[in-house]
């Protein structure tokens, strides 16, 4: 004869509290179920609440975390979106549409996951962020505010926040170790950035084929926004790719691909480099705008480390 312990729960004399909280310490193949008669519907598909079947914890970002057995969830559109294992859940009102959320990977607030994309390891999406299409974000990533992905887009790194109302679409790619991009900042066409140390902010804008490299930390500032998407002189517009580095200096590099042409393009056009005085390059950041021209750059211009 075999018996499972929750049978022996629903058969307990007074109610089998003490079994009911032992059900809770053993692990289950399960640690959600669907509420049938909890739906909403987004994009034509119907999501499901989920609700905790048994009570489940750790420690995720430095504090613990516990989600009680009964407990309501978010929304979504079938169980295999979310794992039932570790502490990967979905909060509030926010929406697993086509996806699949894993490891200590949460939703929260009203953000919304579609497109089939993956949320790996330690990700969180907070209030109002939408990321639709294959997206794969994996490491210690926080998406919050209004921030949109959309498209081809891989996120890696330890440490990386999106916020305000920054959107990336195309096929963009960051490996990043702390980094912030806020502000307005939109990243388009075939977008590959990898770096460390390092804040964008502002109305930055990389569009068409874009490597951009912060190897040794900085700050890049954008106030009115820039768009480099033309070929420079001599070089094809559809062959055209361009190449931001920190190391660099004083120039851009615009490069085709195919005829390995290259065109340095001075920052002094547009582009301005400042380091705070006696902090050496470690807070080398550029912007399209003079220092004085306004307050944001003030408030957030790197303050040089006391020596």
């Amino acid at each position: 004869m075999s018996f499972s312990l929750k049978s022996l729960v629903s058969k307990a004399p007074g109610e089998g509290q003490f079994l009911k909280k032992v059900a809770d310490m053993v692990p289950s193949g399960k640690k959600f179920e669907l509420v049938d008669d909890d739906t909403v519907v987004v994009d034509g598909v119907t999501l499901y609440r989920v609700r905790a079947v048994r009570e489940f914890g750790g420690t995720r970002r430095g504090r613990r975390v516990v989600v009680k057995r009964g407990e309501l969830g978010g929304y979504v559109a079938a169980e295999n979106c979310l794992s039932q294992e570790g502490l990967a859940w979905v909060y509030g009102d926010a929406k697993i549409v086509d996806g699949y959320v894993t490891g200590s990977s949460s939703l929260f607030g009203r953000s919304v996951l579609k497109g089939g994309g993956r949320l790996v390891h330690d990700v969180e999406l907070r209030d109002d962020v939408v990321v639709d299409g294959q997206v794969v974000l994996n490491g210690v990533i926080t998406l919050r505010d209004r921030v949109k992905m959309l498209g081809t887009i891989r996120v890696s790194g330890i440490d990386v926040t999106f916020r305000d109302d920054v959107v990336a679409s195309g096929s963009a790619d960051f490996t990043v170790n702390n980094g912030v991009f806020a502000g307005k900042c939109e990243f388009g066409g075939y977008v590959h950035l990898v770096g460390q140390n390092f804040q964008m902010l502002g109305a930055v804008k990389f569009l068409h084929h874009a490597n951009i490299e912060f190897p040794d930390g900085g700050v890049f500032l954008g106030v009115t926004g820039k768009v480099w998407d033309e070929a420079p002189e001599g070089v094809e517009q559809d062959k055209y790719f361009f190449q931001f580095s920190s190391r660099a200096g004083t120039s851009l590099i615009a490069k085709d691909e195919e005829t390995r042409h290259c065109a340095k393009v001075p920052l002094v056009e547009g582009l301005h480099r400042y380091s705070t005085a006696g902090s050496g390059d470690d807070y080398v950041f550029w912007t399209d705008a003079e220092l004085a021209e306004t307050d944001y750059l003030k408030d957030t211009t790197p303050k040089a480390e006391d020596k």
